[in-house]
């Protein structure tokens, strides 16, 4: 819901360029994750990530489609290599006020960190 919010703040910016927001799940990939986690568990995650995970190409797809995607992925999640529907609460009018919410929690604690940073968008 952060992400749609910046997408939405972006669009509305009369900043100088323009950026893409997307957010990307490239869903559960077999990768070298778990090679510190001790033998045993590091085993048996690795039998889990060889029956249900996809590959590093596999899980790459989504996040290429988000650099490529242009305006099609912008504020939109990605999944699974597409452009995912989003769910009845994230565009009722709850979730767009909860996501305007969120933004300014988000915004007020970055700010205690980072002075000026709602300016920068």
């Amino acid at each position: 819901m952060c992400a749609r919010e910046l997408a939405n703040r972006i669009e509305e910016s009369t900043k100088p360029g323009h950026v893409i927001v997307s957010t990307v799940n490239p869903g559960l990939v077999n990768t070298q994750i778990a090679r510190n986690l001790g033998y045993w568990y590091g085993k048996f995650l690795s039998i889990v990530f060889m029956l249900v995970a996809r590959t590093p190409e596999e899980g790459s797809r989504t996040i290429v489609l988000a650099a490529e995607g242009g305006e099609k992925t912008h504020g939109q999640y990605l999944n699974d290599g597409q452009v995912g529907v989003p769910s009845d609460f994230v565009t009722s009018e709850e979730g767009l006020r909860v996501q305007k919410q969120l933004w300014v929690e988000l915004m007020l604690k970055l700010d205690a960190i980072y002075p000026g940073i709602a300016d920068v968008i």
